[in-house]
């Protein structure tokens, strides 16, 4: 389950980062912008692979607080520190990634905090939803898995005792 989330949310992240740095690229040209061909690539890549990074994150935190009933003032409460930990540590990362490329590639200094306030809440905004899908992700991956677990048991009861297994809300009957 955690497997098939992960390679789900990665693959996912590669093609967002594909497209947005396309996209990134274009607009700059429609604006006039002069940057370097390399920019729209690190600026988009280095926030995606630290929230790849940040996937098993959310995941100890979800499977910690999962999303299911019971408790939901408690989670509620859970993921939102989540998403404020999980926007802080994204940050963090993906300007010392950008600090560190700069340095080494452009030999000059990145500039993250322009405007501080705007500049966070502007990053706060997408690592939400980012949390968010994320959570989406783990939540229908580790549903299905119990949805597939619970055919293949009623297959093998249906093969073996030559019984159907129906479920109807919270009832199970043998026919």
């Amino acid at each position: 389950s955690k497997r098939k989330a992960a390679m789900l949310f990665f693959g996912l992240s590669f093609v967002f980062w594909v497209v947005s740095a396309l996209s990134r690229s274009t607009e700059n040209a429609r604006l006039g912008i002069e940057a370097s061909w390399d920019l729209p690539w690190v600026l988009e890549g280095s926030s995606l692979l630290t929230t790849a990074l940040l996937f098993f994150l959310v995941w100890e935190i979800e499977t910690r607080w999962p999303i299911a009933p019971g408790n939901i003032l408690r989670k509620m409460t859970a993921h939102l520190a989540g998403t404020l930990v999980f926007s802080a540590l994204h940050i963090v990362v993906m300007v010392m990634i950008r600090e560190a490329y700069w340095l080494v590639v452009h030999a000059s200094e990145y500039t993250y905090l322009r405007e501080p306030l705007q500049d966070i809440l502007y990053d706060y905004r997408k690592d939400a939803v980012t949390y968010v899908t994320i959570l989406m992700i783990i939540y229908l991956s580790r549903n299905l898995d119990i949805a597939q677990a619970e055919r293949l048991e009623a297959r093998t009861n249906a093969a073996s005792r030559h019984r159907i297994l129906l479920k109807c809300g919270g009832r199970t009957v043998m026919l």
